[in-house]
């Protein structure tokens, strides 16, 4: 009897950590977007509702720290201010929240056209990369030469990553979170030449906090967008959990798609812009 009364109190002190972990979970679901059903887009509770305004604003801030810097917005310093905010990456939060409302919308029209989930998935996804990279990169603006160049430079490997999302959700449970800031934290951490690592290695933590928010937006928001917008039942329906093998595909996937296949692709780009002109 005694056991079974021990046994019997103890389930309660268990059950705190799981509710605190789908209390947190429940928070970065919220920042991302939900998880895709359509159900769960908004926040539902108040530590959700905190929790995604907090990011939100952080992600606000940094941008306009990093976007009015005349040394990054390069060409565009030479806008005026208001100017140069409509053609920053606020404009990536304002894709974000407006794919968000309309997403049941976008998933009628894909689920009326008789075409494979495949070619669903690129007819909507190839578009949906395009304005955010377009968004993220100040429309082509922060480099020089012909900004329409600039943002196909961009394109390239963000298509590449968009089909290798499509065949690792094959086998792992990709959700829009998962694909938010798996991608983002990964690429938060190469961004700005490594900023962040340094940021935190000299112990600067609101520029590492600002670096975080600004750059998993970019970075894992290009590509959740794709999975928000595709009906649940087209996607692939993998069920392998996230592990430290996935995390190293993601990574080594990034790498290879923003170094030698960057590369290449300029240099396409490149090569077709001169026999053009």
């Amino acid at each position: 009897m005694r056991g079974r009364a021990m046994r019997g109190r103890a389930m309660p002190n268990r059950a705190m950590p799981n509710r605190a972990g789908t209390a947190v979970a429940g928070v970065f679901g919220a920042i991302a977007g939900g998880d895709g059903s359509g159900r769960s887009a908004r926040p539902r509770t108040r530590g959700q509702l905190i929790g995604h305004r907090a990011f939100w604003t952080l992600f606000v801030l940094a941008t306009l720290v990093l976007w009015l810097d005349d040394a990054h917005s390069g060409r565009l310093s030479r806008l005026a201010v208001p100017l140069r905010l409509l053609l920053s990456p606020l404009l990536l939060a304002v894709l974000w929240f407006g794919v968000l409302h309309w997403r049941e919308r976008f998933r009628r029209g894909l689920r009326w056209l008789p075409l494979p989930p495949l070619v669903n998935y690129l007819l909507a996804g190839v578009p949906l990369v395009l304005l955010a990279v377009v968004c993220a990169s100040g429309f082509g603006l922060v480099n020089d030469g012909d900004p329409r160049l600039a943002v196909a430079r961009e394109v390239g490997p963000w298509v590449v990553l968009l089909v290798a999302v499509w065949f690792a959700a094959r086998h792992y449970a990709l959700t829009p979170p998962v694909v938010f800031w798996l991608l983002g934290m990964l690429g938060a951490v190469a961004a700005q030449r490594f900023a962040l690592p340094v940021a935190l290695w000299h112990e600067h933590w609101l520029t590492a906090v600002l670096l975080f928010c600004y750059a998993v937006p970019v970075y894992g928001g290009t590509l959740a967008l794709v999975l928000h917008v595709m009906p649940p039942e087209q996607l692939p329906a993998g069920g392998a959990r996230l592990d430290w093998r996935a995390i190293g595909l993601a990574a080594a996937a990034m790498a290879l798609a923003f170094t030698v296949l960057a590369l290449g692709w300029s240099a396409l780009v490149d090569a077709l812009a001169g026999r053009a002109g």
